[in-house]
């Protein structure tokens, strides 16, 4: 990991038992350490997937972040600004 690496944002479900939180974590620390812009969302009782475990049509628990929102928000102030060949 090295200073000119992208802005990286990180989502994990705290309840994932294919790709542990753990690992998302120790990413986000290392990515600091670099000085590059990291984020990261942690999904309560999320499992692994773009759905987090969440059925097809049910509702986002009320505990869960807004992650669509976030990555576009987090796209938005990333992509929008980034150079071309960063």
């Amino acid at each position: 990991m090295t200073t000119d690496d992208p802005p990286t944002l990180l989502m994990a479900g705290d309840a994932d038992t294919s790709v542990p939180p753990r690992h998302a974590i120790a990413l986000h620390a290392a990515l600091q350490k670099v000085h590059v812009p990291p984020k990261l969302i942690i999904i309560p009782r999320g499992t692994h997937g773009p759905t987090f475990g969440l059925a097809a049509g049910a509702a986002r628990p009320a505990d869960w972040p807004d992650y669509h929102g976030e990555m576009v928000r987090w796209f938005d102030q990333h992509l929008k600004t980034m150079t071309p060949g960063r």
